[in-house]
């Protein structure tokens, strides 16, 4: 079961699960060498070994995966929101079952998507599907590479609303925030350092959208307080 969706395993495949607390990350290698970074609050299900004609995976949270091509045997991502297909590429996504909306956003190769309606949508690179609830909702153009920052330890705002970002460091840190709700859907800009601690990343600069341009904001500790543990 990932979230609400219940996903078919085969009966004759052996699956293991690593499940990445609130505040940690990991890799992972698969049986066919493709590559897996695993962001905080998220869980992988994935076979010992693949079987030679099909590959498969499920998360539940964000992962960034580097699959190794085999065109005999697509590789198949299952989300509580949507399947993502592909032969040999490398993408993000960001589907936890938490929340209303997920993201895939394509670096490299082609990716097919079918959400829970059965419409399809082909990605190419620097773009990016948004999915809400059961359904494509858009695609539009990115810098794919700031998607990915994550695996550096670093989270790129670019017009990035202000829940997001607090839900974000919530997941990496596994602390709870607190902030006024009006100021949930202020876009912010800047960029932080999550190799710092959580009280030097709300120290960092940021700065928000007034018309065409950019205010600087008052340093995130002042918008938000310390709430308890996830």
């Amino acid at each position: 079961v990932l979230g609400d969706r219940e996903v078919a395993m085969p009966d004759d495949a052996a699956y293991h699960q690593l499940v990445v607390p609130n505040a940690k990350h990991a890799s992972l290698v698969l049986s066919d060498g493709s590559v897996l970074y695993v962001n905080a609050g998220t869980r992988v299900v994935y076979p010992d070994k693949f079987k030679k004609d099909y590959r498969e995976i499920f998360v539940d949270g964000e992962v960034y995966i580097d699959v190794v091509k085999n065109e005999k045997a697509p590789f198949k991502v299952h989300t509580t929101s949507c399947d993502i297909e592909v032969l040999g590429t490398s993408f993000n996504v960001q589907a936890y079952s938490s929340d209303t909306n997920a993201e895939v956003v394509l670096l490299r190769g082609s990716v097919k998507l079918k959400d829970k309606h059965e419409e399809e949508l082909l990605l190419q690179p620097d773009e990016l599907a948004v999915i809400m609830g059961s359904s494509i909702k858009e695609k539009k153009h990115v810098n794919a590479s700031d998607y990915i920052l994550w695996t550096k330890g670093l989270l790129k705002l670019d017009a990035t609303p202000l829940s997001a970002v607090f839900k974000r460091l919530e997941r990496y840190y596994g602390v709870k925030l607190a902030y006024p709700e009006e100021m949930e859907s202020m876009n912010l800009y800047g960029s932080l350092d999550l190799q710092c601690s959580l009280e030097e990343v709300l120290r960092c600069p940021l700065y928000a959208s007034e018309g065409r341009n950019l205010r600087p904001l008052p340093a995130a500790h002042t918008l938000a307080h310390y709430a308890g543990e996830v």
